[in-house]
């Protein structure tokens, strides 16, 4: 199967660099869908956004998206650089070809069905909040400076504020310049409270993204945003 070669290595770049912001190095692509979480089971990748991929019905896993990466690093810019994907009967890649420049190498796909990852999050949205570039850089580096392994993104009162703190509890807190917008379907009156517990290495991946972030609060706590056109959710923890 050839493709557009360009759009293609746009699309694998593309959701290479996504899902290593957050460690994931394993997806899975069908049924219109990229599914992926990391091994630390604390984000997800589910997004609809497979239009470049040229693939069709065809299903396509990926495991060493890191391996992947660096293999493109060495022939994308080669004369008459091509991709060809070989499938097999079931309608499945086994493996992706790169050629150019009188040179080739492979890269064996996994098969769809060894690759676990959520087909969907069931957890409803609650609230939508805005950060911007400016506090979200200032969350970063409290986070690096303190050495916190946790942020609490919490609602107290009618402000949103996010905390996090050190080895000795001293505890660094922001509120967010603009208030939060209560999105829920299933009632129309706003929680009073909440707080929510989110690894900070996964926060601060999508805070580097962003010039601005847009982050939406599900009832049980997941927090979902979108970067390079693909919706990432990160799941809370338990305090």
């Amino acid at each position: 199967m050839k493709n557009n070669t360009q759009q293609i290595v746009e699309f694998y770049e593309n959701i290479i660099s996504v899902c290593s912001s957050v460690s994931i190095d394993n997806i899975i692509i069908e049924d219109g869908m990229i599914r992926g979480i990391n091994d630390e089971k604390s984000c997800v990748i589910l997004s609809s956004n497979i239009s470049l991929s040229g693939l069709g019905s065809t299903k396509l896993g990926l495991a060493r998206l890191s391996v992947l990466a660096a293999r493109l690093s060495v022939l994308k810019n080669s004369k008459n650089f091509n991709i060809e994907l070989a499938v097999n009967n079931k309608d499945e890649v086994t493996h992706i070809r790169l050629s150019g420049g009188g040179a080739k190498v492979d890269f064996r796909c996994a098969a769809p069905g060894l690759i676990r990852a959520p087909k969907a999050i069931n957890d409803p949205p609650n609230w939508r909040l805005e950060i911007s570039k400016e506090q979200a850089e200032m969350v970063s580096s409290a986070v690096r400076v303190m050495g916190a392994k946790t942020v609490v993104i919490a609602k107290k009162g009618n402000d949103v504020v996010i905390e996090c703190s050190d080895s000795n509890n001293d505890v660094f807190s922001i509120s967010l310049e603009k208030n939060p917008e209560w999105v829920s379907e299933e009632t129309s009156t706003p929680e009073v409270a909440f707080a929510h517990y989110y690894p900070a290495n996964m926060l601060l991946a999508v805070f580097k993204q962003k010039q601005s972030c847009e982050l939406v609060i599900g009832e049980n706590g997941t927090l979902t945003t979108q970067i390079g056109g693909h919706f990432l959710t990160i799941i809370s923890k338990i305090d």
